[in-house]
């Protein structure tokens, strides 16, 4: 876990391609004081991007800019996926 990463020092497209290569599951959220914005990951591969002001999922390169922001901070959140069996009822998984 890597939190609070300085945006002017990371290398966001090169932050991605490691991740892909590790294969991980999890999300990385870029913050700066005009917006916010989040990558969602599963087995390396973008799922998809949005950001405050653009709720839409798109591509990560909708972060790449908010990304060298003077001001950003990085958080890298992954883990091991856990999903629940189909036939899961719902008590089991929320309680």
């Amino acid at each position: 876990l890597h939190t609070y990463m300085h945006g002017s020092f990371v290398d966001f497209p090169a932050l991605l391609a490691f991740l892909k290569r590790e294969n991980a599951h999890g999300a990385v959220r870029v913050t700066t004081h005009e917006d916010t914005g989040v990558v969602l990951l599963r087995n390396g591969n973008v799922l998809g991007a949005y950001t405050a002001r653009r709720p839409e999922l798109e591509d990560a390169e909708i972060l790449f800019d908010l990304a060298k922001a003077s001001d950003a901070e990085i958080d890298v959140h992954v883990g091991v996926l856990q999903v629940p069996p189909p036939a899961a009822l719902v008590g089991q998984v929320v309680r």
